[in-house]
């Protein structure tokens, strides 16, 4: 008898984590912290399906003076399947020392008075 093995990831995602310049950081229900420092970039890399019509936006302006977004864009699936999710990439630069809040939430834009499907916060720490 043959016997199959069967290799399943795991992902672990820790509460409160703290994310450090050119590293991914994935949101969890405790808003995670980002450190990062003057002059340094950092990415915040979110599932995203725009055939869906859905799409990440900021919630809230950002303190500009403390955090500055650099770019967002979406990276498609390696993939040939019609309709697969990809992920969204935003980057970030700090601008001077402080502390703010980055909220992003999955919309679809032109959807007024509906809740987003999803809402995500990091705290950003610039040292």
């Amino acid at each position: 008898m043959k016997k199959i093995f069967i290799i399943i990831p795991v992902i672990l995602i820790m509460a409160g984590c703290t994310c450090t310049p050119d590293k991914q950081c994935k949101s969890d229900e405790d808003s995670p912290m980002i450190t990062t420092k003057v002059g340094e970039t950092f990415t915040i890399t979110l599932d995203a399906n725009p055939t869906t019509g859905y799409k990440w936006q900021l919630s809230d302006n950002l303190t500009e003076s403390i955090v500055k977004l650099v770019k967002s864009e979406y990276v498609a699936p390696e993939t040939d399947m019609v309709g697969a999710g990809g992920k969204e990439v935003w980057t970030f630069k700090g601008v001077k020392p402080g502390e703010t809040t980055i909220n992003l939430e999955y919309v679809r834009p032109w959807e007024t008075g509906v809740e987003p499907v999803e809402k995500e916060n990091y705290r950003v720490v610039v040292e």
